[in-house]
């Protein structure tokens, strides 16, 4: 007969615990599927609840900055939520009971436990609590309370089996936390770069417009009074030999400075991209610069036909630009092909080159040479954009970026360079 207690003992032991088993591994996968700290939370009271046989419950978090506690999730009546014990909530004041007592409370008569400090009789659904803590690397970052009548099972099983619930889902609080906080990090990161992209657009856009004011005027105003005094040297004489010479010098050195700030202005603020758009002023800026370096340009572009964003058409030459000077600068090609579609609900870049190529794994772990690279992939990224590099060492590299029309880099409201 012992023996037979002893076998019905350990198959209703078994048969707990496997059902045991079978909740926590439901809850373990509806929290997995959980998206945010709200859905964390209502996955677990659905079958909290029910196990606690409650008739009102709550999920309780502290934020781990402010250090304020908020309900994520609530069942039932919730009658006691708003219950005031000495200027404390019943809710705030079991999470403080479990915290000091660094365990489950569990709580047979609201009335008769002082450390509640309910002053009036409980109402009928409000006779018994419970609170669950919810833990990570020991310290409790919340509670599931429970409130229920005469009939709710806050017993030594269901507590058990609640502190596997309540552990499992503060697992997965604190990686929503810090699924969150990255996001939030990625978000401001995004943020300073648009802005820092905006401020060395407009300082971009002041330079050259001094330089066109002030000092290629001056520069014009040189060359002309040059060419005024040649003119007024006349005789063949070798004083006049001489400072003919030298004014035809002066005027060239002039006549060349000034080419090369108009070529630093157009780096800087490209005029044809203002007055006629990203198409004209990549086709201009890819085939003299390949040019000069002696690789042959190809050039497409279509879709264009109407103006994108000015931020985006910035963004997108500056993106360009960055390409082709890393084609120039480490390539060896013989012939760059660069593209520019618009596309329904995009606009898609390709930079594609015959060089010498490299191994893209690398760049993570390179210096200075692929710091253009890292630059871009950022750029593109806080537009909401795609980045790809296919490359291989002997086998050119290929540069793709797609960016949405309806990201925020694409978007209206400020329509100033801000790349």
């Amino acid at each position: 007969m012992n023996n037979q207690n002893r076998k019905a003992g350990h198959r209703k032991r078994g048969e707990a615990f496997a059902s045991s088993l079978s909740v926590a591994t439901d809850v373990a996968s509806r929290i997995a599927a959980a998206r945010t700290l709200e859905h964390i939370c209502d996955s677990l009271l659905d079958e909290a609840v029910a196990l606690a046989g409650a008739t009102c419950a709550e999920v309780v978090l502290r934020d781990p900055e402010t250090r304020q506690l908020a309900c994520l999730a609530h069942r039932g009546p919730f009658p006691w939520c708003s219950a005031e014990l000495d200027g404390q909530r019943l809710g705030a004041r079991l999470f403080q009971l479990a915290t000091e007592d660094d365990q489950a409370v569990v709580i047979p008569s609201l009335e008769e436990e002082e450390r509640v400090g309910l002053k009036a009789p409980a109402a009928g659904q409000l006779r018994a609590a419970l609170s669950i803590p919810m833990r990570v690397r020991g310290q409790i970052i919340g509670v599931m309370n429970f409130c229920g009548d005469g009939q709710a099972s806050f017993g030594s099983e269901t507590v058990r089996l609640l502190n596997l619930l309540a552990t499992i889902a503060a697992l997965a609080v604190e990686n929503a936390h810090l699924y969150q906080t990255a996001n939030a990090r990625a978000r401001l990161r995004h943020q300073l770069l648009a802005r820092e992209i905006k401020v060395q657009e407009e300082e971009r856009r002041r330079i050259a417009r001094e330089l066109h004011d002030e000092v290629g005027q001056s520069l014009t105003g040189l060359i002309m009074s040059l060419d005024a005094l040649e003119q007024t040297v006349s005789g063949d004489g070798r004083e006049q030999g001489h400072l003919r010479r030298h004014l035809t010098e002066a005027r060239d050195i002039a006549s060349g400075t000034l080419q090369e700030i108009r070529r630093v202005i157009f780096d800087l603020r490209p005029t044809l991209l203002d007055d006629l758009g990203l198409a004209a002023a990549v086709d201009w800026y890819v085939k003299t610069s390949l040019s000069k370096a002696g690789i042959q340009p190809v050039v497409r572009a279509g879709g264009l036909d109407t103006r994108l964003p000015q931020r985006l058409e910035v963004a997108l030459y500056r993106l360009v630009q960055e390409a082709v000077t890393n084609v120039i600068k480490h390539s060896y090609a013989r012939q760059c092909t660069v593209s520019v579609t618009r596309t329904d609900g995009s606009v898609e870049t390709v930079v594609e080159d015959d060089g010498r190529g490299f191994d893209p794994d690398k760049i993570s772990r390179a210096g200075e040479e692929h710091l253009g690279i890292v630059g871009m992939q950022e750029r593109v990224r806080s537009l909401g954009g795609q980045f790809a590099i296919d490359s291989r060492p002997g086998g050119g590299t290929r540069v793709r970026i797609r960016i949405p029309l309806t990201s925020g880099g694409a978007g209206g409201g400020d329509t100033s360079a801000a790349g």
